[in-house]
């Protein structure tokens, strides 16, 4: 068994084994090693956390705007323009359909840093 220790709010500070236990530590819980390798991993703005004996990953800021936007932008890069910055032989071959379909959508990316919607991708991409 694996030992988390977590301070006075929840979020977890330190565990066993490692090194002696925070300072902050009010409580420890004790997980198996699937759970324990887990907990050293999370996304940004998010932390472990012990509520009601349980070990939850939840958010503990809200992701700053520029953040936001700055992903919206690499992945509307990735996306988006690997897509519509193809030539004139890929077009040609696009019935009218497909063209209006596809101006909706590079439009919907072109708003995405105002919307911070992600358009969904038409099927036959």
């Amino acid at each position: 068994m694996n030992r988390i220790f977590y301070n006075k709010d929840g979020w977890v500070c330190d565990r066993y084994p490692q090194d002696i236990s925070s300072k902050e530590s009010v409580g420890h819980i004790d997980i198996d090693d699937e759970v324990f390798e887990k907990t050293h991993f999370t996304d940004d703005d998010f932390a472990w956390r012990v509520i009601k004996g349980k070990l939850v990953n939840e958010r503990y800021r809200e992701t700053p705007p520029e953040v936001i936007l700055e992903s919206i932008r690499a992945q509307r890069e990735e996306e988006c323009f690997s897509i519509i910055n193809r030539g004139q032989p890929w077009y040609s071959r696009l019935n009218e359909k497909q063209i209006k379909e596809l101006d909706v959508w590079y439009n919907a990316w072109l708003d995405a840093t105002r919307t911070n919607i992600i358009p969904q991708k038409p099927n036959w991409l």
